[in-house]
């Protein structure tokens, strides 16, 4: 069931579950299946309020029909607490319903991919950040049903 206003119109437009399982490091963050760019490349990312962006790895990025060559800016980013250089481009990122769960919404994001090696472990090498990505959507989460949703 997804959220609705007190006037009946709908919050979200889509949700989706998360797992999480006792004593397993990766379960204190909110991992969802994304697809990433032209030829939806389809990667699993944990959600990042603390770091900017869609953040990700070169290889990511080619697989998702990025041209590395052509960047938007080059910047530098706080990822989780340290400052990396990279580079921004904007891509199209979609947020995958469960199939009982509504719609997948898709929003061109901005995209950090860092210069040097990037792994967030025990992370997925894909972070859903707020600035300038997960703000584009409306979202809340709601813990007792393990459910994110979004629109």
């Amino acid at each position: 069931m997804l959220i609705e206003f007190e006037d009946g119109s709908a919050f979200a437009q889509g949700a989706v579950g998360y797992n999480t399982v006792p004593g397993y490091e990766l379960s204190e963050h909110i991992v969802l299946m994304v697809e990433i760019g032209e030829t939806s490349t389809l990667k699993e990312a944990a959600i990042d309020t603390s770091s900017p962006y869609l953040i990700f790895t070169s290889e990511v990025a080619k697989a998702a029909g990025l041209d590395l060559s052509r960047p938007e800016a080059r910047g530098k980013a706080r990822i989780q607490g340290t400052l990396v250089d990279g580079s921004i481009y904007v891509i199209d990122l979609s947020l995958l319903a469960d199939d009982d769960e509504g719609v997948t919404m898709q929003q061109p994001v901005w995209a950090f991919v860092p210069d040097g090696t990037f792994d967030p472990d025990p992370l997925p090498p894909t972070l859903i950040g707020l600035k300038r990505c997960l703000d584009t959507f409306m979202f809340a989460v709601d813990p007792l049903r393990q459910k994110f949703y979004f629109g």
